[in-house]
Parts: structure tokens; sequence; C-alpha cells
């Protein structure tokens, strides 16, 4: 492309795009717009531009040219090279169906993401297994032909780096949690099969972004926070399946976790987009959130479960997340809308633990005297308490949403008086020094959010206040 000579011969003289710009009598704009491609010089334009880089029309014009059909030929190769990747991966998906996958205890029940905990000290009875999950099988089996159709058939170049990245992020958390298991013995050719999967999607993704002439060091030398803050997160995202030991046990990274693992995934590759005005607010409340909902995780691991590793990975996590965020700039928010999108984070984080709690109907509390019982939602005093207080919760968020204020505060107050009461009774019942909490901390969360979220409305009542006060300041 003429843009591309241009800059070429331009860097090659040691100038900059104003200097060029003041020689030849138009904008840096304009210079930048005709090395970007976006426009063209006219036949003036090109002799002004031959006789200041020492070259001739001519010369600019065939090294364009030429330059042009290098891309097509590249490009036509590149085309090549990912049907050549998509015909190996839809290979490989249809051998692991025929192959053991891997070796593992016998005592394995959801391969590398159960529920429980087990004995380091536990003898091991080795047997193989084969790939039985219907979720991986599928996603393995449909991901070439997805990718195939994305960017061979409708052009959506867009479309298949998102689908490869999600792809291989599902595949690789799927993966590693299983090598992390304590359950885990031997690799066989199926897991093999699949981690060479997971190399020829990174090999694809590096591709799609090479048709498109990304200046990834550009991009760096401009952003060197986000880019060592990214690799540190997605370092720290692979780590964490084996991090999971502690109190002389080991535990599984569960399905909780594998939500996570793809989660904290999604928000490192998307800070790397954080340029973007039209999602840079968006992005900022998003990880300002995530980064609330990590914090519960980490306090939770460390406190409960003795997971320190685990605990030390995700708060690492956390200061490499506020060192990326520290680079999106203008994110200017009024008040109000601030405000909103708290209330809004705090609403969704509420529902998440009250829905969690009933669906996964998991042990609350273990008593710590007298043998081993674990209590379940079921047997807590008063259980109608927390359950109609989901609904009261639905049912004001629904209304505020619809502009009922009034009712919606009205049924924000009784929930919260109730959930506060609950709190006290639970704690009561169950006191720290007689039960081991598991779940059962989750039921202190809506109480603890609620004093959060009071706590952010006194100040920005404060703050509202404050700024009318300077404005009735004559000036």
């Amino acid at each position: 492309m003429i843009g591309e000579r241009l800059k070429d011969l331009r860097i090659r003289e040691n100038l900059t795009q104003k200097e060029v710009a003041d020689i030849i009598n138009v904008t840096p704009q304009t210079i930048s717009k005709w090395e970007l491609g976006t426009s063209e010089p006219g036949i003036d334009m090109l002799i002004a531009l031959s006789g200041l880089y020492h070259v001739s029309v001519d010369e600019i014009l065939k090294d364009s040219l030429k330059t042009h059909t290098q891309k097509i030929q590249e490009q036509h190769h590149i085309k090549i090279g990912l049907i050549v990747m998509y015909v190996l991966l839809l290979a490989i998906a249809i051998t692991i169906n025929f192959v053991p996958y891997l070796t593992a205890d016998i005592s394995v029940f959801e391969l590398g993401m159960i529920d429980s905990w087990l004995d380091i000290q536990r003898p091991l009875i080795p047997v193989t297994l084969e790939l039985k999950s219907w979720f991986f099988l599928v996603l393995t089996f449909s991901l070439p032909l997805i990718l195939a159709t994305l960017y061979l058939v409708e052009k959506k170049w867009l479309g298949s780096i998102v689908v490869t990245f999600i792809g291989l992020t599902l595949l690789l958390g799927q993966q590693l949690s299983m090598l992390a298991s304590p359950l885990f013995i031997s690799p066989n050719i199926g897991i093999i099969l699949h981690l060479v999967y997971n190399v020829i999607l990174i090999a694809i993704l590096i591709l799609l972004i090479t048709i498109k002439n990304w200046k990834i060091s550009q991009h760096i030398e401009a952003h060197p926070k986000t880019w060592i803050a990214f690799v540190a997160m997605v370092i720290l995202v692979c780590i964490m399946p084996f991090s999971f030991i502690g109190g002389g046990q080991f535990y599984y990274f569960t399905i909780v976790e594998y939500v996570l693992f793809v989660v904290m995934m999604f928000i490192a590759c998307m800070m790397l987009l954080k340029d973007i005005k039209k999602i840079q607010i968006p992005l900022f409340a998003i990880s300002s959130f995530f980064m609330l909902i990590l914090s519960a995780f980490a306090g939770i691991y460390f406190f409960n479960t003795g997971l320190y590793f685990a605990s030390i990975i995700i708060f690492s996590y956390m200061v490499f997340l506020a060192l990326s965020m520290s680079e999106i700039k203008d994110v200017k928010l009024p008040l109000n809308r601030v405000f909103l999108y708290v209330k809004l984070l705090f609403e969704v984080l509420i529902l998440g633990t009250y829905l969690y709690l009933y669906i996964s109907a998991g042990d609350l509390f273990s008593n710590l005297h007298g043998g081993y019982v674990e209590i379940m939602i079921w047997d807590l005093p008063q259980p109608y308490i927390p359950m109609i207080g989901m609904v009261v919760f639905a049912v004001a968020m629904i209304l505020r949403y619809i502009k009922i204020h009034k009712v919606a505060r009205y049924l924000y107050f009784v929930w919260y008086i109730s959930h506060i009461y609950y709190s006290v009774l639970i704690y009561i019942n169950y006191p720290s020094y007689d039960y081991f909490y598991t779940d059962g901390i989750l039921l202190f969360i809506p109480t603890i959010v609620g004093a959060i979220y009071l706590f952010f409305w006194f100040i920005k009542i404060l703050i509202e206040k404050r700024l009318f006060k300077l404005e009735q300041i004559p000036a």
C-alpha cells in the first residue's frame, strides 16, 4: 500500500509527520491519513514527496504496487494455513472420541471438578478413563466448523478471533483443572491431543491478528502497564488450578472455580481493548465489580478453607488488574450514574448469592464437637426468611427498573431489616467456636453488602450537599 511506502520513506529520512507537513504545506493530519491509507496524495503532492524523499514518483508507485501484491500473496498463504489448521482441529476432535484420555485414581467422580476434599495419604488405584463430558466433546468438534464458517465463508474476522479465544479459554480451564486434580495420575494420548488442539488455536489467533496487521509492538510501547498486567494475569490464572491445597488436604477445582477461571481470563483480555471509547465505562464498572467478587473469594479461601496459595494468587491478580485499570483514561461519570452502577452491581451480587445457596444446596456449617454433623440449608431455623427475602428483593429490583421507586424502597427496607435479624439468628445458633463455616458464610453476604451500599449512599448524600453549597457561592 502507498501509505506504508510513504511512512517507510519518511522514517528513512528521519522526519516527523509534522516536519513533512510543514515542508509541503499540509496539516500533520493529512500526512497521517496518507500513511494510514484512509486517503491518498494527488499527483502534485506525490511530486513534492518524491523530491523530499529523494525518489521518483514511479518508484513510490511501483514499490507500493509491489507491497500490495506481496500482501495479497501473504493473505492467500495465511488462508491456506488456516484451512490446514481447521482440518487438523477436526481430525483431533474425532480422534479424541476413540482414545484413552488420562489415567486417574479410581475414586474419581466428576474428573477434576468435584465438591469435596481428599486426604493426601489416600491409596492410589489407577484406572484409564476416556473423555465423557458431552459439553467438551461437542465444543471440541464444533469449534473448527464454526471458525471455518465465520472466516472462510462469512468473512467475519473479528467473530473468528472472539470464538477462538472463548473456545481456547473454556478448553484450557477444563484441561488444567484435570491436570491439577488430586485424582490425576498420568496423561494419555487423549489429553495430549487436546493440549495440541489448544496450541493450534493459539496459532490461529496469531494468524488472524496478522491478517489485520495489528501493530502489537507499538501498542506494547504505548501501554507497557497493560501488557505487563495482561501477561501476569494470564500466568496467574493458569497457575490457579494447581493452588488448591491447604490444611493437609487437596481441594478439587470445582465448577465454581472453573467459571471464575473463565471470567478471570476474559477480563484480562478485555483490558487490552480499553482504548476503545465505547467500552471504557462498562469495562471500568465490570472490572471494579469483579474485584469486589475476587476479594470475597480470596477471603473465603484464606479464612475458611486454608487455601492460602489460592488466595495469594487471586490477590496478586487483583493487583495487576488494578495496574491495568490505572491506564484507562477519561472515565468521568456523573455522580448519580456512578451510584447507579454501584447499586446494580450490589444487586447482582446479592441475587447471585441467594441463587447459589438454593441451587447448590450444599452443607453450610459443620459441627466441630460431638461428631462431624453437616448442616444443610433446610436444617436452618426459620428457613422461610431467606427464601421470602430472595423473592422480596427480586420484586424490589423489578419495581425499581420500572420506576415505582417508593414501593421499591419500602421493600428494600423490609428485606434488609429481616436479613439483619436472620444474620444475628444464624450467628447465635451456629457460633464460630462450635461450627466450621463452609457455604454458611454466604448467608451473611447480603447483610454485609447492604451495609456497604448504605455507606456509599451516605457518602453520596454528603458529596451532593457539598456540591450544592459550592454552587451557591457567588463567583
